[in-house]
């Protein structure tokens, strides 16, 4: 484990999905759970909270990754990395106020992804649980 670091993942591609965990577990990080949908990511993310959270932005089910963020902020302090497809201004401004510690733009390489962890790491923005 990369210090007791836990993650989880909301992502509706599945393959995406499965190939982010398996990085992220060969690189010592707990992948705690996954959902597809924000509504679920709400539910699932408030009965454990994680680490990490790694939010796609745009969603199957009702609400978007952002929605879903700013309502799992309301309850808990944990890292959130948005990976998006979608990097516009105009997204990159309604998300502003959900304190994402990054952006990572589809299609990203593995070094990418756990560079971003590891900045995190770095910068003490994963907080420690008692």
């Amino acid at each position: 484990m990369a210090s007791g670091r836990t993650i989880f993942i909301v992502e509706d591609e599945l393959i995406l999905a499965l190939d982010l965990k398996e990085t992220l577990e060969r690189h010592g990080f707990e992948v705690i759970g996954h959902s597809v949908t924000g509504e679920e990511a709400i539910t699932q993310i408030l009965k454990r909270p994680p680490d990490v959270i790694l939010m796609d932005i745009k969603l199957a089910g009702r609400i978007t990754g952002i929605e879903a963020a700013r309502e799992i902020r309301k309850s808990i302090n944990a890292v959130l990395i948005y990976c998006t497809a979608y990097s516009n201004s105009e997204m990159l401004s309604e998300a502003e106020d959900t304190c994402p510690f990054a952006f990572i733009t589809k299609p990203f390489t593995e070094t990418s992804l756990i560079g971003v962890l590891g900045e995190a790491l770095t910068a003490g923005a994963v907080p420690l649980h008692p």
